[in-house]
């Protein structure tokens, strides 16, 4: 991960070198929580979390924590970020060339140790544009010792502590419920949201409102669904039903009123519906939403 440049707020607080928002993000992929008393990074940086508060060293499956180069300067760059997540400050500096990075248990056995590069095979857009080498199926258990176990994130910046989507098109098996969240993997990889952490399912948001439309305040049905505009290869379809037997797309009942951004890179559509709810009482109507790939 090399760092984009430092913005004119960043440098107006004080940071004067980029390489102070580097972090490395450390992910339980387990089914169970794991202490982390005595394990330790060596080797391109050092930092041990026996030296951290007893709650950093407790990682819950799905989990994902991140140690840092400088608190301040990361806070700075990612405030969505809870400080929670953020264990701790690491010594020494990443080579934006490669080097090895080993992760040792208390006994002193490794547990992981990888030789990054930034030259082919390696994924090599992480070299100055602000994105930042993630593993594309960690559920997989794969050798991140191997370049082809890596990707590039999808937002620039990364995605310290929150959701790691690569930027590629979705391989698994779709039906797959990692997480046993009771969403589905291809599920979670258009929406965003993990697929190895229950805690993290982005779950449709429904509510019928007070909203003025042409100068006329009625009750509406607003959804909010998220999506991930990384994710290749994926369609959303609403589609609505008075008997949930026949559907419909739902073009004629409704409507795109807002978009917005959310920090971890995914894009929230806000629906209305085209006509005042309280204009159909005693009506039955029925929506789903259809994530499908080609």
């Amino acid at each position: 991960y090399q760092p984009a440049a430092i913005s004119t707020n960043e440098a107006a607080a004080g940071v004067v070198d980029a390489e102070k928002f580097e972090f490395v993000e450390l992910r339980n992929r387990a089914h169970e929580a794991i202490d982390l008393s005595g394990v330790k990074f060596s080797n391109g940086i050092e930092f041990d979390f026996a030296y951290t508060e007893p709650s950093a060293r407790l990682l819950r499956a799905g989990e994902s924590v991140v140690v840092v180069a400088d608190k301040r300067a990361f806070s700075l760059r990612y405030p969505h970020v809870m400080a929670s997540k953020i264990v701790g400050q690491y010594h020494g500096q990443l080579s934006n060339g490669g080097e090895t990075v080993s992760l040792q248990a208390a006994d002193g056995t490794m547990i992981e140790e990888v030789h990054y590069n930034d030259k082919a095979p390696w994924p090599n857009a992480a070299t100055g544009d602000g994105v930042s080498l993630i593993l594309a199926h960690p559920v997989g258990n794969p050798n991140p010792a191997e370049a082809a176990q890596w990707t590039l994130s999808a937002v620039a910046g990364g995605t310290p502590a929150v959701s790691g989507v690569g930027n590629g098109k979705f391989v698994g098996n779709p039906l797959l419920d990692s997480d046993g969240d009771g969403l589905t993997d291809f599920f979670e990889y258009a929406t965003g949201s993990d697929p190895e952490d229950p805690n993290s399912a982005h779950q449709i948001v429904g509510a019928v409102v007070s909203l003025t439309v042409n100068g006329v305040e009625d009750q509406y049905l607003r959804l909010a669904i998220r999506r991930n505009p990384a994710a290749i290869g994926v369609s959303f379809a609403l589609e609505t039903s008075a008997d949930l037997h026949a559907w419909s797309t739902s073009e004629s009942e409704l409507l795109v009123d807002e978009t917005h951004e959310n920090p971890d890179g995914t894009v929230t559509d806000v629906y209305r519906s085209v006509t005042p709810w309280s204009g159909t009482p005693g009506k039955s109507r029925f929506i789903r939403l259809q994530v499908s790939s080609p």
